[in-house]
């Protein structure tokens, strides 16, 4: 099966209308005629368990063949994302934000950093320069510096790795985001080509590329892609129509959702690292927490480690002031997990001190581990409210500040609150 010479058509004028220098009749033609050819490679056949609109045949087969090209030009940006080594924890693609490298910045963008001044951003470039081994920690050594303005520091700044080199903004871009369009950009302002081989292999074609149109490489590209389907033929290429279709969608459905997401923070919360994270979140609140969890004591700490009875002492201080409420897990007293002789303790003394309380159904697992507060903040995890949790395990559960997702957390613990009796 083939897309049709229209809906291939439609797809290379869009590249072509993205393209820097729009493509000639006669290599939108080409290209065309190469697209038509992949679809067919890539789904020779449609099993029509469901009946497909030729609309929706169209959309399968388009879907299919430009997945396949995008997947080898991945293959392609996985290549040079090495040469990028900004860490990817720090990078916020959505909103641009990135931090400053102290070794690569310059002197004013240092000057611009939270805490440093002219004077101390010259001593720090000296430090770093006769200490190129010295760690971020290692920075409060630099005279004026401190503890202090060591940690605000570390909220916008990391110590680099940096190279010199040559930087390509529209390489760049084709890394962050592979794609057909992106390609373009590159082929567009350069005259790289794409070439499949060794050292040798690239030696002996590098003279093709500097008089050859963007449109010409892309051409010689998916040539190349339509080789390696041709080599590969115990590959199947026939595939359900109530599948493709669903696959479809599904992409459909996530692009959607990509183009109207919000980003927000959030910050990872390890082992005991809970406790005052949580304390943290508990004392902030205003207005109500809300308290979702398997497993809670109010056992005291032992030697060398946390416990939650702090939690709990906070719990209970907030409920002069907040709507604090506690849903915990029950269980009959036969069944494994013993959650309701583990909880009443805890569930006894939050009564005892006003707090609201209840436990959920006994024929239902409440396995949640939440903490919510404001409606705006929320501490969601594996982190179970007992002493073993927060010293014997490895546990792990993400702080986040984005009031949309806080509230959906907030709707899913009220709505659970109002289905249980008093």
């Amino acid at each position: 099966m083939a897309l049709s010479n229209a809906a291939a058509q439609a797809i290379v004028e869009t590249w072509s209308q993205g393209a820097k220098t729009p493509f000639s009749a006669s290599e939108q033609s080409a290209l065309v005629d190469a697209l038509v050819a992949l679809s067919a490679d890539v789904t020779v056949h449609i099993v029509p368990d469901i009946t497909l609109s030729e609309a929706e045949q169209t959309l399968i087969l388009s879907d299919r063949a430009l997945a396949c090209l995008n997947d080898w030009i991945a293959i392609v940006a996985r290549t040079f994302r090495s040469q990028f080594n900004v860490t990817e924890s720090w990078r916020d693609a959505q909103a641009r934000i990135f931090p400053v490298g102290l070794k690569s910045a310059s002197r004013q963008e240092r000057i611009d950093l939270p805490v440093l001044g002219a004077q101390l951003s010259d001593r720090l470039a000296n430090y770093l320069a006769l200490t190129p081994q010295a760690t971020f920690d290692d920075l409060e050594n630099v005279s004026g510096l401190g503890p202090a303005g060591l940690n605000k520091l570390r909220e916008s700044s990391y110590l680099d790795r940096p190279t010199l080199g040559i930087l390509s903004p529209s390489l760049l871009g084709f890394v962050d985001r592979p794609s057909v369009e992106t390609l373009l950009q590159v082929l567009d302002t350069s005259d790289w080509n794409i070439v499949y081989g060794d050292w040798v292999t690239h030696r002996r074609r590098d003279a093709q590329a500097a008089s050859v149109t963007s449109a010409l490489r892309l051409l010689d590209f998916m040539t190349f892609v339509a080789e390696q389907l041709k080599a590969t033929p115990f590959v199947a290429r026939g595939v359900l129509a109530s599948e493709a279709l669903a696959t479809v969608k599904r992409q459909i459905a996530l692009n959607d959702r990509r183009e109207t997401a919000s980003t927000g923070g959030g910050e990872l919360v390890v082992n005991d690292a809970y406790v005052e994270t949580a304390l943290s979140v508990i004392e902030a609140a205003t207005t109500r927490i809300s308290l979702m969890v398997f497993l809670g004591t109010d056992a005291s700490p032992v030697a060398e480690g946390v416990a939650p009875d702090v939690l709990i002492d906070a719990l209970e201080t907030a409920n002069g002031s907040a709507d604090v409420r506690v849903i915990l897990d029950q269980d009959d007293l036969d069944d494994p997990y013993l959650s309701k002789a583990i909880n009443m303790p805890l569930f006894n003394r939050l009564k005892s001190a006003g707090v609201a309380v209840k436990f959920d159904e006994k024929n239902v697992l409440l396995h949640s581990k939440l903490l919510i507060a404001d409606g705006a903040t929320a501490l969601v995890g594996s982190h179970n409210w007992t002493r073993s949790s927060f010293n014997g395990a490895h546990e792990v559960s993400l702080l986040v500040q984005e009031l949309g997702v806080a509230q959906a957390y907030q709707d899913r613990f009220d709505a659970m609150w109002s289905a249980l009796p008093d």
